[in-house]
């Protein structure tokens, strides 16, 4: 079992990091109407877009349950070795987060940071002698273990 205490400066970087990918899955996701809905009567493309922000809210609350864990469980290395998740396209340079949209940003932005925050628990159980699927499992909602399969 890995333990790590961390220094003042390491848990202020991760704070930082953790408030900004907080302020960053906050900022609305700006779907544009026209992408999904031709006409006014388009009874598909508003079902289309319904669903889109049913979806993006799910990944809005899957990473707001993530990130306490992460802030009580995760140490600052293996945050930072998180961004590879989702292609590496949620990044921190050392003073922001910077994310480069592969299709939609829109439908990806909170994605994005689940992906992230579940790397970073999905490593921290395993070096702590978990196994994480079993450990999501059975600590998390449903809708979150589904970040672990």
């Amino acid at each position: 079992m890995t333990t790590t205490t961390e220094t003042a400066s390491e848990k202020t970087e991760k704070s930082m990091i953790l408030g900004s990918i907080a302020h960053f899955i906050s900022q609305p996701p700006r779907l544009e109407v026209r992408n999904y809905v031709s006409s006014g009567n388009d009874w598909q493309g508003w079902r289309a877009i319904r669903q889109e922000r049913q979806s993006i809210t799910k990944d809005l609350k899957t990473a707001k349950f993530m990130l306490p864990m992460v802030q009580a469980q995760v140490p600052l290395g293996i945050l930072l070795e998180s961004f590879r998740a989702y292609s590496g396209r949620l990044e921190w340079n050392g003073d922001k987060l910077e994310y480069t949209a592969g299709q939609y940003f829109p439908t990806e932005y909170r994605k994005a940071a689940c992906a992230v925050l579940s790397q970073a628990l999905w490593t921290t159980w395993r070096e702590n002698g978990s196994n994480p699927r079993e450990t999501a499992q059975r600590t998390l909602p449903k809708a979150v273990a589904s970040w672990f399969n």
